[in-house]
C-alpha cells in the first residue's frame, strides 16, 4: 500500500518525504480535532459505571452513595472485605 502512494506521488523523493508528511500531519489534525470527539460523545466513554456495578461486585444492595467518590468506594470495599472475614 504504501509502495503504491509513493509510486503515484509526483516529484523526486525530497518532495515525495514532504508530501507524506503534510498528509500524515493533515490526517492526524482531522482525527484529534473532529473524528475522535465526536466517537467520544456518541459512544459514551466518559460514562462511569463503578457506582452502579459497585453493588454487583460487592454482592450486596448497598450503591455507592452520590458525592462519596472514590473515598467512600474504598471504605466499602474495605467495610465488604471486612465482613468476609
Amino acid at each position: 500500500m504504501y509502495g503504491w502512494i509513493w509510486q503515484r506521488l509526483p516529484g523526486p523523493p525530497w518532495l515525495k518525504a514532504l508530501q507524506c508528511a503534510a498528509a500524515l500531519a493533515l490526517i492526524t489534525v482531522v482525527l484529534f480535532g473532529w473524528v475522535f470527539p465526536w466517537l467520544e460523545t456518541a459512544l459514551g466513554i466518559n460514562e462511569v459505571t463503578v457506582g452502579l456495578l459497585l453493588p454487583l461486585a460487592l454482592g450486596t444492595d448497598r450503591s455507592l452513595e452520590e458525592g462519596a467518590g472514590l473515598h467512600g468506594l474504598q471504605e466499602q470495599v474495605i467495610d465488604h472485605l471486612d465482613d468476609d472475614r
